[in-house]
């Protein structure tokens, strides 16, 4: 049980205040001086508060379910797949800095030429993204949050059966600019810690044409997830 001192905070947002155990804790300590040239121990006893204060500084956790919309010359090969994502953030205050990684397995559409060397249709492929990006918490009323960010994305292509290919080849990487905004709507776990629902859309200015001639330019995607959101919490004792 605690004692919360000063009111809850609006859901999503940190709450700064304090909060005490109910109930004080008795510490003996030990003084000793020496009288008459002897040592003298004595003891007395002081009364704290266990209490807990949050920092500004927190952690964001999430997973969800993605879909990709290519541009058609890229649907062409890769198709409009869906696929996981995981990520990361670090908070600081409402500012967010994190990463997203952004794995699948798929079957290509069609065959595809890149540089001369032509991969042959279903091919097993994993097209992985990895994001980074900086977002700004913007809270609104009934515990919601729009999460506008930009940041940078990086496409790769991992060949997974390539003894069905002829040869070992590498597909070259391309990346871009990311820009995207997301709605939360936040629950209250406990002190400072939050589950959250999230829906997210994004595009990616990233130009395939340079991984091959036959693709075209940027995606967008839309996520339905869920996040974990707590802040660093640290311990002051309060003497009473």
């Amino acid at each position: 049980m605690t004692i919360l001192l000063g009111e809850i905070s609006h859901c999503q947002i940190r709450d700064n205040r304090l909060i005490c155990d109910p109930y004080p804790t008795v510490i003996n300590k030990l003084n000793r001086k020496i009288v008459n040239n002897k040592i003298v121990d004595s003891t007395y006893t002081i009364r704290i508060l266990k209490c807990v204060k949050s920092s500004p500084l927190g952690l964001k956790l999430e997973a969800g379910y993605l879909r990709y919309f290519y541009n058609r010359k890229t649907a062409e090969w890769l198709g409009q797949h869906g696929g996981p994502t995981f990520g990361l953030t670090f908070i600081i205050e409402n500012t967010n800095v994190g990463v997203k990684f952004k794995p699948w397995t798929l079957d290509t559409k069609e065959s595809l030429d890149i540089n001369g060397y032509v991969l042959p249709i279903n091919t097993k492929l994993n097209p992985i993204k990895i994001d980074y990006f900086l977002s700004y918490n913007f809270n609104l009323k009934r515990n919601f949050t729009f999460e506008p960010a930009f940041g940078y994305t990086r496409s790769s292509f991992v060949i997974l059966n390539e003894g069905n290919t002829g040869s070992s080849f590498s597909i070259p990487k391309t990346g871009g600019i990311l820009v995207g905004i997301s709605a939360s709507k936040y629950f209250t776990i406990k002190y400072n810690e939050f589950l959250s629902i999230f829906g997210n859309v994004e595009y990616a200015f990233v130009d395939y044409s340079k991984v091959s001639s036959a693709l075209g330019y940027g995606y967008f995607d839309l996520t339905l997830g869920i996040t974990f959101k707590g802040y660093f919490k640290k311990l002051v004792l309060k003497r009473i």
